[in-house]
């Protein structure tokens, strides 16, 4: 109990709060902790929301579901990010995607419209909302982030732009990312067979090295000086 209590005091959301005010500010904001199993669904589309979740250990994907039940993956979720902020904004909306936790997770839910209605009479109240927005933010530039990945015109390209934001994202030129092979074909929106074709191609190129979902870039690639 005690590292999950230093996981959520280290929670970005919560910058900047002394320790003292949590036992009140978690009661406040009508939070709840749950742990989850790998490829446990975490949202199910369909089911309403009332909370809005705060990834502290672990990692979740969220999917796009279509009404024949193909999973499209849209965002990866790391420790400290928020999600399903936009269901929770009105208490009891229904999901339209899902999110499952690709590893054994810890989630701290949080009432959204309860952080909206603080009032600012207590010192903490100002810098949860200003935290608040700093993630909305983070959020957007990850969605951004994606956009960027999906207008490239080619699979490869495709395929290098996607590593390079995982490069930044991990701080790292050596990570694994989240999906299998399957997933990472419909997150890049591209046919599964071609980006394995691709993937193995580029990796003779010299581009990365790959083992199933490690990947290792190198500082040269075909063409570069």
């Amino acid at each position: 109990m005690r590292k999950t209590e230093e996981m959520i005091y280290r929670c970005p959301l919560f910058e900047g709060i002394e320790k003292k005010e949590f036992p009140v500010m978690l009661e406040t904001l009508d939070s709840q902790l749950k742990n989850y199993r790998s490829r446990q669904i975490v949202i199910k589309e369909g089911h309403p929301v009332y909370r809005m979740g705060i990834l502290l250990e672990g990692t979740l994907t969220i999917s796009d579901v279509s009404f024949w039940g193909t999973l499209t993956p849209i965002e990866e979720i790391q420790p400290g990010m928020i999600f399903a902020e936009d269901l929770a904004q009105t208490r009891g909306a229904i999901a339209d995607e899902r999110i499952e936790a690709v590893t054994a997770s810890i989630v701290l839910w949080v009432g959204l419209s309860e952080i909206l209605k603080l009032d600012g009479s207590q010192p903490w109240h100002t810098i949860v909302i200003r935290n608040l927005m700093n993630q909305f933010a983070r959020r957007s530039l990850l969605l951004q982030q994606r956009q960027k990945i999906l207008v490239q015109r080619s699979t490869p390209a495709k395929i290098r732009c996607f590593l390079s934001h995982q490069f930044f994202r991990h701080s790292s030129s050596s990570f694994d990312i989240p999906y299998t092979r399957a997933e990472m074909a419909e997150y890049l929106a591209v046919d599964r067979s071609a980006l394995s074709t691709e993937i193995a191609r580029l990796a003779r190129d010299g581009w990365f090295s790959s083992d199933h979902n490690h990947f290792e870039l190198k500082e040269k690639g075909p063409g570069q000086k």
